[in-house]
């Protein structure tokens, strides 16, 4: 369960499967019931603290006036109204009135409160660490558009960047998923149906760029995808307009400024 292959080939033996493996621990483990929260936990303790000085209080009242009036039901029910009085009664609702005002701040703020008992605990966070993916966003991305080295469209960066997320035998990540998406709605694969894989240099992250090797029919190229700063580093010539070129300093420059634009 959640096993992959990052880069190269290999060959596995399965001990566990399914809730037996470690991932599958996890997911039992996120069963169980949560512990307390701080808000929780003092509010229990302030309410021990309360109830242990209620019970002293009250037997010590009771104790004393059965000593002094020698009537026990009287000492009895005065211990008893003593402790009604000792009882913070309001207590519940007046911590509940201040986090529903926290709540409420919270809200024209665009935060929505699923738990009251929350609001607490957020004022007490020095470091607050999220996942935006899922949370923030769906973990899904779209391909607007493809540039080539004037920032003009090219079908031709398109066909390319298919064929290499295409035949990439590694995982698919996101930006393969939508290239292949968009690529699939305009019918590019029929465009590069010649094309055909010959070899792979898979991900590492030595390297940091993913290669395959095509051929149509006497032509061999190789298609190497990875992050902009690391293929103008590998990079010494362009092509554009038909036109092979040095790809200069000043080229780079003009690259780096369009796709940061």
């Amino acid at each position: 369960m959640n096993s992959s292959v990052i880069s190269g080939s290999a060959k596995a033996v399965v001990i566990f499967t399914g809730k037996k493996t470690y991932i599958g621990q996890m997911s039992q483990t996120m069963q169980q019931t949560p512990p307390l929260s701080n808000f929780q936990i003092g509010m229990q303790a302030v309410s021990k603290t309360l109830i242990t000085y209620m019970v002293v209080i009250t037997i010590a009242v009771f104790i004393l006036n059965s000593l002094l009036h020698h009537n026990i039901m009287d000492a009895l029910f005065f211990a008893i109204s003593v402790t009604v009085g000792i009882t913070p009664g309001m207590l519940p609702m007046i911590v509940n009135v201040n986090l529903s005002k926290g709540t409420k701040t919270l809200a024209k703020k665009r935060t929505l409160v699923k738990h009251i008992e929350a609001v607490e605990n957020l004022g007490a966070i020095d470091i607050l660490c999220t996942d935006k993916t899922g949370t923030l966003t769906q973990n899904q991305i779209t391909l607007q558009y493809y540039r080539n080295i004037a920032g003009n469209e090219d079908e031709m960066i398109l066909k390319y960047a298919y064929l290499n997320s295409y035949y990439s035998t590694g995982i698919k990540n996101v930006i393969d998923r939508a290239i292949l998406n968009y690529a699939t709605n305009h019918d590019i694969q029929n465009k590069v149906k010649n094309y055909k894989k010959i070899d792979e240099i898979p991900f590492d992250y030595n390297r940091r760029m993913t290669s395959v090797v095509v051929k149509n029919g006497e032509n061999i190229r190789i298609l190497t995808k990875g992050a902009v700063t690391e293929i103008l580093n590998k990079c010494t010539k362009v092509k554009y307009q038909n036109k092979i070129s040095d790809l200069t300093e000043d080229k780079k420059i003009k690259l780096n400024t369009m796709l940061n634009s």
